[in-house]
């Protein structure tokens, strides 16, 4: 099993639970990234088949990352960690900007400046690590034990301050939806759409959610892709008092409670083992 999308993948999707739940005991591995497109999901995609045949591909939408038209903000990680290749030098060619490739050629001190604070902060005597945002136990999952509490998901929630239009979504990913289906298709692996649950007081903050979730549902049923918004048809049992470690992720155990809920709607493709 892969899972693909934004940092909402690799918090949300534990591989843990869900190797230990599905039946046959399936390798499980969880490549999300921060901010990743669908753009970079699929030449992640592209990359990742070269070596693997997978039975099944998790893709998580998230609406903020189909608004955001910055490769650098997401593309980079991925880029340099792909291997010397054909696959890494498209992903170049295809997903950034003729501006994006000068900045990231030409002034790789400017792409990566924000690796240069810690250092800063170092030399001048000041504490320099900053708080970690999480802890990586592998298989590309990250969790948080931490809580957050009701009354900042009210009053202190950046999701204030966020002002998307009715069409934030960007036609140029949606089509990546597209060619996701289409590349799965051509290597016969089933694929699945899900959004992991962000809290519901952040939900609720967030403008024309359910329209950005009906237009995913929209390509889900002319692509015929399974897909449940866990933030529109929640589960039981996962409560913003106790299973988000900030206002937009779920916590360790929220992680936990969510790949559990999901195994029953995908364990039909790891019964023939």
């Amino acid at each position: 099993m892969l899972v693909l999308g934004s940092s909402h993948a690799y918090r949300s999707y534990d591989p843990d639970v869900l190797k230990r739940a599905l039946p046959g005991d399936p390798a499980v591995f969880n490549f999300g990234s921060s901010a990743q497109s669908p753009l970079t999901s699929y030449c992640l995609l592209r990359e990742i088949l070269r070596d693997h045949q997978p039975r099944l591909v998790v893709l998580d939408l998230y609406a903020l990352v189909f608004s955001e038209n910055n490769q650098l903000n997401n593309g980079r990680f991925n880029l340099t960690s792909m291997r010397y290749g054909e696959g890494q030098k498209a992903f170049f060619r295809d997903a950034f900007s003729w501006k994006e490739k000068l900045q990231f050629l030409l002034f790789p001190s400017y792409v990566y400046r924000i690796n240069f604070e810690p250092k800063l902060k170092k030399l001048l005597g000041r504490k320099y690590l900053p708080k970690p945002k999480g802890t990586y136990r592998g298989e590309g999952f990250v969790f948080s034990p931490d809580t957050i509490s009701v009354a900042q998901l009210q009053n202190y929630n950046q999701f204030d301050r966020f002002d998307l239009g009715q069409n934030a979504l960007l036609e140029q990913h949606l089509e990546y939806l597209v060619d996701i289906k289409k590349y799965c298709d051509e290597r016969e692996i089933p694929l699945v759409f899900f959004s992991a649950p962000v809290p519901e007081i952040t939900k609720d903050k967030i403008d024309y959610y359910d329209t950005f979730s009906e237009i995913f549902a929209g390509y889900a049923r002319e692509l015929n892709v399974p897909f449940r918004d866990a933030n529109r048809a929640r589960f039981s049992g996962i409560r913003d008092a106790e299973h988000y470690c900030d206002d937009d992720h779920l916590n360790e155990a929220g992680a936990r409670l969510y790949s559990q809920a999901i195994v029953p709607l995908v364990e039909a493709y790891f019964t023939e083992y």
